[in-house]
């Protein structure tokens, strides 16, 4: 069912003259350009890749306003030239919590998808050297120079559609990722557990606040300290199932752990290597 926008009188240009703006498009204003908020890590930094799975928290700040967007800047040196995963996969999973409640999980494949398959060609050419991707959606296979380099993952989460008023909501919001247990993708023939030659240096989640004017900042505040605020955001969620099929029968399949409407499936099987969309 769809809704009417909903519209507020805002002032704008040098004159400052007043026009009816509709809500949802008062924290995108070019009036108000985005700021940018490097939060540093909760925890020590781990030591990642090296065969096993570790992780490390982040809390978003207490005093920022509109979330627009995350990605975590990740710093390592390589001790030799490899061929490398593409960033999502550096992450089994990420986790985000409100308070102690674990709310979603967002695991490699998405953030995958999402970040590279979902998005338009010209913006995916510009970003894929960040994300290690080859231009053709794909392994990168020029291998990482030894030294040091920075990358990038895009953090995909329900935040991203429900673009909450941080400091208006009374729980810490956090952001745990999971590092994967080896990133190295390039196969070595004689030695198929080869040393890890990467090292990760540091952390960083880089954070995108939209910008509000200040009689909107102090409605929202007061609209939340009041209690009457409703958000509504896109859940990621997942049911894992190994299936046998045989050409003489149907196999009938449940998904009783999706509890809303459901965008569609992501299925793979032994004899392919590329998962299939099925909405």
């Amino acid at each position: 069912m769809s809704q009417a926008s909903v519209f507020t009188n805002v002032a704008v240009g040098k004159d400052k003259k007043p026009v009816a703006m509709p809500t949802h498009q008062l924290v995108s204003n070019a009036e108000y350009p985005p700021r940018y908020i490097y939060v540093i890590r909760d925890t020590s930094l781990p030591s990642a890749f090296g065969g096993s799975e570790s992780w490390c928290e982040f809390s978003l700040p207490r005093e920022m306003g509109v979330l627009d967007s995350m990605r975590l800047a990740v710093d390592i040196t390589t001790s030799a030239p490899v061929v490398l995963m593409p960033t999502a996969y550096w992450l089994s999973r990420a986790e985000v919590y409100w308070g102690s409640d674990l709310v979603e999980t967002i695991y490699a494949d998405d953030l995958f998808h999402e970040t590279a398959g979902m998005v338009t060609k010209q913006y995916f050419e510009e970003i894929a050297p960040e994300l290690n991707v080859s231009k053709d959606y794909d392994l990168n296979t020029t291998p990482v120079p030894s030294g040091q380099s920075r990358y990038f993952i895009p953090l995909k989460s329900h935040l991203d559609s429900m673009r909450p008023f941080v400091r208006g909501v009374e729980a810490v919001i956090k952001v745990r990722v999971y590092f994967a247990a080896s990133i190295t993708a390039d196969p070595v023939l004689t030695n198929p557990n080869p040393a890890n030659v990467v090292t990760l240096n540091e952390a960083q989640l880089f954070v995108c606040e939209a910008q509000m004017s200040r009689a909107e900042t102090d409605k929202a505040e007061k609209l939340h300290r009041q209690g009457i605020v409703q958000y509504g955001g896109i859940f990621r969620e997942r049911q894992s199932d190994a299936l046998s099929f045989n050409s003489s029968g149907t196999t009938p399949q449940y998904l009783r752990s999706f509890k809303n409407d459901s965008a569609g499936l992501v299925v793979s099987s032994s004899n392919r290597m590329d998962p299939m969309l099925v909405i």
